[in-house]
């Protein structure tokens, strides 16, 4: 399991690769202050002004699965 921790940032991802099929679970989270900008206008959809103190939060939260394929091929031939 790996975590990384830095100030308002938060990363998460376990890997299981004791069976055949090998899966992960990968996790990230992030928390941006919007600083006040007298250059900047920040307005939502309807042209309403964020507070100062308003937040912008990351999500991301991912799962990957891993199986491996096996083709055999079998070269034949033909004796007269």
């Amino acid at each position: 399991m790996v975590t990384l921790v830095i100030a308002d940032m938060f990363f998460m991802r376990y890997e299981n690769t004791a069976g055949k099929t090998d899966w992960s679970i990968s996790y990230y989270r992030n928390v941006e202050s919007l600083n006040p900008d007298p250059l900047r206008n920040w307005t939502d959809e309807s042209g309403k002004p964020y507070p100062n103190v308003a937040k912008v939060k990351t999500h991301h939260g991912e799962i990957n699965l891993h199986h491996p394929m096996t083709y055999y091929c079998r070269q034949m031939s033909q004796k007269p």
